[in-house]
């Protein structure tokens, strides 16, 4: 995104200054969900005969882990469980999602032109079509004494100071 002089968009823009979107990860010919390949599949949240949390033949990204299924189901689909208002795919959430950050951003005049406005949307669209951005790697750097850091994929390993103690101890 870099942010650009033009003529405001809307009333609210902050004088002139609207940005332009260059898309990185779509392209305008294809809509974002349309590059990824989907499937239905169950979310369940529980252990063995005890369910917690049961929605059955979610769309979700076919790259998307389990875990991440059930999660999501869960905690970020929107609608009352069993009802035809019941959110059930991923696509249902992120749409949501995406569209309303997107009508923000028009509605305060925040793009430089339509184009701008779906190009932001799509690319937002994208991004949260993903489990996880590819390449990334997030780690929390070490904050204080007895503070853990956590590596890629989630896992949660002792703090900097114990890791490399338990390092030593193994040579």
């Amino acid at each position: 995104m870099n942010p650009r002089t033009h003529p405001p968009t809307s009333e609210q823009s902050a004088a002139g200054v609207a940005l332009t979107i260059k898309r990185l990860f779509t392209n305008a010919d294809t809509h974002p969900f349309d590059a990824i390949e989907w499937e239905l599949r169950d979310a369940r949240i529980g252990h063995g005969d005890r369910v917690a949390f049961e929605q059955k033949d979610v769309e979700f990204p076919k790259s998307w882990s389990q875990n991440a299924t059930n999660i999501v189901t869960q905690k970020y689909f929107r609608g009352q469980l069993g009802t035809p208002r019941r959110e059930s795919s991923v696509k249902q959430m992120v749409g949501r999602v995406a569209g309303t950050i997107a009508a923000w951003g028009r509605e305060g005049g925040y793009f430089a032109s339509t184009s701008d406005a779906e190009a932001f949307e799509a690319e937002l669209t994208g991004a949260e079509s993903r489990e996880r951005p590819r390449g990334v790697r997030f780690r929390a750097l070490r904050a204080g004494k007895g503070c853990g850091r956590v590596l890629a994929g989630g896992r949660r390993r002792g703090s900097t100071r114990s890791s490399r103690s338990a390092l030593a101890r193994r040579r």
